[in-house]
């Protein structure tokens, strides 16, 4: 009896975190030449597959959104900073950055 790929789980691993995806459906993107040669150089690298690079840059782009969001959900409360306050900000950030 041959496998119920439908319940398949396909686990793809990065540095840092581990993530699974069930039952995988395939798709069809198009990708500049340049990307694509660099993808393929980090699959055969890494020892992965292409899939699994694609996998692992969407997963981080997910991530990333749910820390806009997350970030979006704490500050909705709290009142715009004014003008005069940014700039004098940024500028402490620019004398910090020409010490070091």
């Amino acid at each position: 009896m041959a496998p119920d790929k439908s319940k398949a789980v396909a686990i793809f691993t990065d540095r840092v975190k581990c993530f699974a995806m069930e039952a995988a459906t395939k798709i069809s993107i198009s990708v500049g030449a340049k990307q694509l040669a660099v993808a393929k150089n980090i699959a055969r690298n890494e020892g992965i597959s292409l899939s699994a690079v694609f996998v692992r840059g969407l997963q981080r782009e997910v991530e990333a959104e749910e820390r806009r969001q997350a970030l979006d959900e704490l500050v909705r409360d709290i009142p715009p900073v004014s003008i005069s306050r940014q700039r004098e900000v940024r500028a402490s950030w620019a004398r910090k950055s020409k010490a070091t």
